[in-house]
């Protein structure tokens, strides 16, 4: 990379680091190799210090908008592979997905922590599916599930469940939306006739 750049006269190259004023590109990469060892990289265009060549690399393509990963969904691109598939996750609902339970997750941390419910014993089968659970609370818990009886009900939308958890998140749902509809009603109700 040529350390040679033409500067306007009234142009000057800061360093990122401590501020020190440069004319010359030559004079800031010398300062950064001499006072900060770390970030020996720097950008010609802006006088940015940076510590890997790779990482000057990713930054001067912001300055002539070079940016070569493009997001095959939303056609949003990105100056690195890295970020691109990082943001590529935003258009997968659970990217990751066991086979064994047709199961899927949204984190990588959430996906570990259900594999390692693959290793611990599941003594109480359902003798209906054959399903095997850790405990007796779960198996009483999924044998609701053969015998489709919604006994518990929304008090609000009068929307049924199978078992009383999903019930108790529907409800804060429910609730929340119709007391926000109501009382919205009534804030518009309430406001002073317009003169």
């Amino acid at each position: 990379m040529s350390t040679s750049i033409n500067l306007p006269s009234n142009k000057f190259l800061n360093c990122t680091v401590c501020g020190t004023t440069f004319k010359f590109l030559k004079h800031l990469r010398m300062h950064c190799h001499q006072n900060h060892p770390t970030l020996s990289d720097v950008c010609g265009q802006c006088g940015r210090a940076f510590r890997t060549p790779g990482d000057l690399e990713t930054h001067q393509r912001d300055h002539v908008r070079k940016r070569p990963h493009l997001c095959q969904e939303c056609g949003r691109v990105f100056t690195d592979r890295r970020n691109m598939k990082k943001h590529e996750k935003v258009h997968v609902k659970n990217p990751y997905y066991c086979k064994e339970h047709r199961k899927s997750f949204k984190t990588q941390e959430d996906f570990a922590k259900h594999l390692i419910s693959h290793n611990i014993p599941k003594p109480h089968v359902c003798n209906v599916c054959g399903t095997a659970f850790q405990n007796n609370t779960l198996l009483k818990r999924h044998k609701l599930t053969h015998t489709r009886i919604r006994d518990h009900v929304c008090t609000h939308c009068s929307k049924a469940f199978i078992q009383k958890f999903h019930l108790k998140a529907h409800m804060i749902e429910c609730v929340t939306k119709n007391n926000w509809l109501h009382s919205s009603r009534i804030l518009i109700w309430e406001l002073p006739p317009a003169p």
